[in-house]
């Protein structure tokens, strides 16, 4: 069964993101999966009552931005499952896609002008080759409202 993976952060830019890949999940007629990451690394040198305090709220920020998603997909008639995963981020959606047997994934488009990135568009590239060429998944961003670039 052809999957769309669609990651999302809950920034300003997941709803033209989530728009993208419902679109394109419709026009291919296949279920869409929403992952958010929770990435803690950045929290490390925090208490451990402090982590966990923040990861449980992570979860619950994750899983009301998943739910938004899941509805808007719904209300298209498309399909979606939803995962909150602990991890680094591109860890997370390559095991999604092996688990899952992901072909394409959907991820927002890197702003230049913007400090709230998860990576570079370099980053991004790098990964998509590896995804595509070691595993045959195509990587999409979503370039704006109902805009898409497939990444080599």
């Amino acid at each position: 069964m052809n999957r769309i993976l669609c990651a999302v952060r809950g920034g300003p830019g997941s709803e033209k993101t989530i728009s993208n890949a419902i679109a394109l999940a419709k026009k291919e007629r296949v279920r869409l999966v929403f992952l958010y990451v929770i990435n803690l690394g950045r929290f490390l040198s925090s208490s451990g009552d402090r982590i966990e305090s923040m990861a449980t709220e992570l979860r619950r920020m994750g899983e009301y931005v998943l739910l938004m998603a899941q509805a808007m997909a719904a209300r298209e008639g498309v399909v979606a499952d939803t995962f909150v995963r602990e991890g680094g981020v591109l860890e997370e959606i390559f095991a999604i896609c092996q688990e899952m047997r992901i072909d394409s994934v959907m991820m927002g488009k890197p702003n230049p002008d913007s400090d709230e990135n998860c990576f570079s568009l370099e980053k991004l590239e790098a990964f998509a080759a590896k995804m595509n060429a070691d595993y045959e998944v195509r990587i999409i961003l979503a370039e704006n409202d109902l805009m898409q670039k497939e990444m080599a």
